[in-house]
């Protein structure tokens, strides 16, 4: 929370099956996420996105993780 990440590309997919909460809150200069770096975060519960006010959208690939 709180960096200067402007963008989360696909090369910055980590491998995270067992990832249930991600905060990105606080994060003003992010514009872009890649629909890969949700690829292995399949449990994933809690997304926090609040704050990123200059964020373009979420990718297409954010509706397969259905427990988010």
């Amino acid at each position: 929370m709180g960096t200067s990440i402007e963008k989360i590309s696909e090369s910055s997919s980590p491998d995270c099956p067992e990832l249930t909460t991600l905060l990105l809150g606080c994060n003003e200069r992010l514009t872009t996420i890649s629909g890969d770096f949700f690829r292995s975060m399949l449990r994933l519960l809690v997304l926090d996105l609040s704050f990123c006010r200059y964020l373009n959208g979420l990718p297409e690939q954010i509706s397969r993780l259905s427990s988010l």
